[in-house]
């Protein structure tokens, strides 16, 4: 346990991956948008046509996205060790991510 990296660390590793996070954001951004705007997009059709058991699926579908995209319960997780004054915020903070999921 004492040879396992503390997160300070790992901080310059955690500055680079949050680096490449906010480039993947921006360049899926921007190639959605250059894609949306440009004359050979495809056609856009916002209407549901599927019924029945197609339907249900692609709801399910919809909220288990939003609830991984959103719902990310494993931050609050591993700073849970941490003081117990930062503790109350640390459940404050997890209460809303679960709330979150639920909406």
């Amino acid at each position: 346990m004492a040879q396992m990296p503390s997160f300070h660390s790992l901080r310059h590793i955690n500055l680079v991956s949050l680096l490449l996070c906010l480039a993947y954001c921006a360049c899926t951004t921007a190639g959605s948008i250059y894609i949306g705007k440009s004359s050979s997009a495809p056609p856009k059709n916002y209407n549901i046509s599927e019924v029945g058991i197609n339907r249900l699926f692609n709801i399910f579908n919809a909220i288990s996205i939003i609830a991984t995209t959103y719902g990310n319960g494993i931050i609050p997780e591993i700073q849970a060790t941490m003081a117990a004054p930062i503790q109350g915020k640390i459940t404050l903070h997890y209460v809303v991510c679960v709330c979150i999921q639920f909406i």
